[in-house]
């Protein structure tokens, strides 16, 4: 435990036998948290162990330095008797422990024990821009302990109930321990701009003629009755002495009895009995310090002290996450593009392969077609033909040889008797309906086969005749047919207009 410093101080007086023989006789341990107040041991600690002596006359007591900052383990694991602590310190172990005061030091200087300890801040008398304690803000600053209620503390106070930042304030503190010759001596040597020092310090030390009277100041002296000495803060409770539950309670009663008597007019302090702590938990409680230090760790500052590994471990966390997420998306991206273009593709080959398949049917349906035209071009082919062998059977009753109005044919009557002209007429017409009707089954069965046929010269002019001729018989008598141009026989004789093709198409 940092800060602990045992030393054994022996009764030096033995008293005669009296009530204090009731306390029985043991070690008995008093606990004192170390100052940087001059002659403490002397004005302070001896009064103490003097009256403990009254109360057990004989007993070894052992003196146990404590350090404030681990105050209550200290307490809580060595388990004193009595300790001598600032107010502030006490009531830390009142509300962890439970702890009962028998006595408040004060200073001769101050009227009530309440209202003894404070803090003075000073500057060199001859700094004329150093008139209040704002015009400190933003100075360089030397102190004692940050811990003191007499000190920076209460200093720091003053600053909060007048509205300002007690944290921010001073540009910088410094904690130099005692309050001569280090703190004094840096503001003198203008290290620093001012000085916080326990309330009385420079009268004291103007007293002893330890430095020049009127070469330091005190800044924004308070007006007030309660003191002597001016003072820049409110003045507070100063050192307490209290015991415990485990304290032998005759102990308690007789050392209570002693301190309090052993009073003196010459001494620089003396001890009263409890006093009101009111000021010190108001202080506690503004500053977050003590029972209200939580509050204190709320502040983002405090929180950022306290929790940035634990944030920062968060945020890697956080980034972690937020990395696996954008990696994630990345991925369902591409997994969701690699799916949209499979799906397209399948479209595709679903499209192609519907397209196949209505090829695939349309050429099935096209090779029955092919099929069915190939057995009815087959099965006219001999009809026709048939036809063809009854008009040549007509012609040879008629004695002809050939029939008129044929293509390249001339009509030749071998036979006596005279043939009626509309017969012959008929039976020209019979005979070439007959051909055509055979070149269409051919053509037909060519289509079956896939075969084509090879373009030959072809007269457009007959074709048309012939085409005509084909219409008009077809048509109504009184439909009149008026070709732009004459496809009369003479002309077709004198004009020919040959081009190469298929005379049936």
């Amino acid at each position: 435990m940092a800060g602990l410093c045992a030393g054994t101080l022996l009764a030096a007086e033995q008293t005669e036998p009296s009530e204090a023989s009731a306390v029985r006789a043991r070690p008995l341990v008093l606990g004192v948290v170390e100052t940087a107040e001059p002659s403490f041991d002397d004005n302070t600690v001896r009064p103490v162990l003097k009256a403990m002596q009254s109360a057990a006359p004989g007993t070894q007591i052992d003196v146990v330095r404590l350090s404030s900052a681990t105050f209550e383990v200290a307490v809580a694991q060595l388990k004193p008797d009595l300790v001598i602590s600032p107010a502030a310190d006490f009531l830390r172990i009142v509300d962890s422990i439970g702890a009962h005061p028998i006595g408040t030091r004060k200073t001769k200087y101050a009227k009530h024990p309440s209202k003894s300890a404070g803090g003075a801040v000073i500057a060199l008398a001859s700094r004329t821009d150093i008139q209040k304690l704002t015009d400190l803000r933003g100075k360089h600053i030397a102190a004692t302990l940050p811990t003191s209620v007499d000190g920076m503390l209460a200093v720091r106070m003053e600053l909060a109930e007048r509205g300002f930042d007690n944290r921010q304030f001073f540009r910088s503190v410094r904690y130099l321990g005692y309050s001569m010759p280090n703190v004094i001596e840096s503001v003198l040597s203008g290290h620093f701009d001012a000085g916080v020092v326990p309330v009385c310090t420079l009268e004291r030390i103007e007293a002893e003629d330890l430095i020049e009277r009127g070469a330091l100041r005190v800044i924004s002296p308070k007006s007030d009755d309660d003191t002597v000495c001016a003072h820049t803060s409110e003045l507070y409770p100063d050192l307490v002495a209290a015991t415990f539950s485990w304290t032998d309670p005759e102990l308690t009663r007789l050392t209570t009895s002693a301190l309090l008597a052993s009073k003196s007019a010459d001494a620089e302090f003396n001890w009263y009995g409890t006093s009101d702590f009111h000021r010190i938990r108001a202080l506690e409680e503004t500053l977050q310090i003590g029972p209200w230090a939580y509050l204190q760790e709320m502040t983002p500052e405090a929180l950022w002290r306290r929790w940035r590994f634990a944030l920062f471990a968060v945020l890697a966390g956080l980034g972690l996450l937020l990395l696996n997420e954008w990696r994630l998306r990345r991925l369902v991206a591409k997994r969701t593009g690699e799916l949209k273009r499979s799906m397209e593709e399948r479209d595709r080959l679903a499209q192609r392969e519907r397209a196949v398949r209505d090829r695939l049917s349309s050429l099935e349906r096209m090779g029955a077609i092919s099929q069915l035209c190939a057995m009815i071009a087959h099965e006219l082919k001999q009809p026709v033909g048939a036809v063809i062998n009854y008009v040549a059977v007509v012609k040879l009753k008629l004695g002809l040889q050939t029939v008129p109005g044929l293509p390249g044919e001339t009509a030749l009557n071998t036979s006596e008797r005279p043939v009626d002209p509309l017969l012959l007429r008929a039976l020209a017409g019979a005979e070439g309906e007959a051909h055509r009707i055979a070149a269409i089954v051919d053509r037909v069965r060519s289509y079956a086969r896939r075969q084509h046929a090879d373009p030959v010269p072809v007269d457009i002019v007959r074709e048309a005749q012939n085409a005509l001729r084909s219409l008009k018989a077809e048509l109504r008598p009184f439909v009149v047919i008026r070709p732009p141009f004459s496809l009369s026989a003479d002309d077709a004789s004198k004009r020919r207009l040959i081009m190469r093709g298929d005379p049936l198409e």
